[in-house]
């Protein structure tokens, strides 16, 4: 267990390292999953270093950050306010909320745990009727990698399974997307043998590429769905006031 708990520490801290450098990815994504908000009060499940959290509070939402790391010095150093509440939780662990949420965000936190089922089953319990899910996910196994192994993923999802999933669990999928299509054709190259990993996210953090990246995702990628390939699967789901057996 402590070996895990150093590895999450040495990914969070990384992941700090790549937001103060306007990562493309966790950008855009970040913006992306800003426009599909809704409500006021929300629960980012899994918020990581809590900049997402962060960023939901300056709109004006009541904000829950959860995750199984303790963040909250993180968050401070984010510029966290008041309105943020972090809650110390494994999302595999009952959900203890009193109130129910308007809006729930699982970005990228399914792909980490043993029973998925599990986590949307607690989400749906932990939504007001007609409350919003938004997940992404990493996408098509067939694009599994060295890196999957190694940020300790356990699966990667084909469109069917995870609306299928989150249908049985009593949810209405309202927009389902591929997101990602650079990445995705990196890590086609990659496991084909045409390109070698031999760079680092914070290479492309540090260099011209990754402004021009960020640009092509902002005002093309979040605008137009690509409508088969994608590193990443976005989805946008409501609560259904009646749950399907």
């Amino acid at each position: 267990m402590e070996s895990i708990l150093k590895e999450n520490l040495t990914t969070l801290k990384e992941l700090q390292e790549l937001e103060n450098l306007s990562y493309f990815w966790i950008s855009a994504k970040q913006e992306l999953i800003l426009s599909l908000i809704e409500g006021k009060t929300v629960l980012d499940m899994g918020c990581g270093t809590g900049s997402l959290a962060v960023a939901l509070a300056k709109k004006g939402c009541k904000v829950t950050a959860a995750d199984v790391m303790d963040i909250s010095n993180s968050l401070l150093n984010n510029g966290g306010s008041n309105e943020i509440n972090f809650v110390n939780l494994d999302a595999e662990r009952p959900w203890n909320f009193f109130t129910p949420f308007d809006c729930i965000i699982l970005s990228d936190v399914l792909e980490h745990t043993k029973d998925d089922n599990f986590v949307l089953s607690e989400s749906y319990r932990a939504l007001k009727s007609d409350g919003v899910l938004i997940v992404t996910v990493p996408a098509l196994p067939r694009l599994w990698t060295e890196h999957d192994d190694l940020v300790g993923h356990e699966r990667r999802y084909t469109k069917k399974e995870i609306i299928n999933k989150l249908i049985k669990a009593g949810f209405l999928i309202q927009m389902v997307r591929y997101w990602n299509s650079v990445g995705a054709l990196v890590l086609m190259g990659i496991k084909v043998g045409l390109l070698h990993k031999n760079y680092s996210q914070k290479d492309i953090a540090n260099s011209w590429l990754n402004k021009s990246l960020l640009f092509y995702f902002k005002h093309l990628e979040n605008k137009v769905h690509p409508p088969f390939l994608g590193a990443s699967l976005v989805l946008k789901c409501r609560k259904h006031h009646q749950k399907k057996i």
